[in-house]
């Protein structure tokens, strides 16, 4: 099992923008890893700003504890365009999320690697835990378009919020609607690395 250790600010770098579409680039931060290929994961202001707050806070929290890194696939183009296979994800305002599961080699999305919360290797405690811990930072802070997942134990943690969708068993979707808590720092924030932000979560 990997063992996470404390990090630097080097290692929270910024992300990269795109001077076009306006979208940010998700770096490759302590205590995620990426599922789908990064040039589908580019994110606008909001979801990177949750991101950013969701990331760090798993890493420094139940995630570092629990040794369950955050798998993130697509959210969108750098044109805001949504990757193969997806109806949505434009704009940056959509991402998926993998189970959280005890198979830390497995880092693929890939059909002979996909866990679903009725796999004996699922997390399912690990996944109450993040989807807890994504209710905290939303709530009242930023503006949920929808959530997606099929696991009643994970629904429960937000029933108003959280829906099953077919082919939902071995992600998490989430939406967002524009809007942030940041006002007009979001830029000067996401131009920093993370622990130098003021976040407010």
């Amino acid at each position: 099992m990997t063992v996470w250790t404390p990090t630097t600010a080097s290692e929270w770098a910024p992300p990269a923008r795109d001077p076009s579409s306006k979208l940010y680039q998700l770096p490759d931060w302590p205590g995620q890893f990426n599922f789908r290929d990064r040039g589908n994961q580019w994110a606008s202001t909001e979801m990177m700003l949750f991101l950013s707050e969701l990331i760090f806070a798993w890493y420094m929290g139940p995630g570092m504890v629990g040794q369950r890194p955050i798998g993130i696939g697509d959210i969108s183009l750098s044109n805001g365009h949504q990757p193969g296979g997806h109806a949505t994800h434009r704009d940056g305002l959509r991402i998926d999320f993998c189970c959280m599961h005890i198979m830390p080699s497995v880092r693929r999305y890939e059909k002979k690697y996909m866990i679903t919360h009725a796999s004996p290797f699922y997390d399912r405690a690990a996944m109450v835990a993040f989807v807890t811990l994504i209710r905290k930072l939303l709530e009242g802070r930023y503006k949920v378009a929808e959530i997606y997942y099929n696991d009643p134990a994970v629904q429960a943690v937000w029933p108003e919020r959280i829906t099953s969708l077919v082919n939902h068993d071995e992600h998490l979707h989430l939406g967002l609607w524009p809007g942030h808590p940041y006002g007009n720092n979001a830029e000067t924030l996401l131009s920093l690395p993370m622990p130098l932000r003021q976040i407010g979560f």
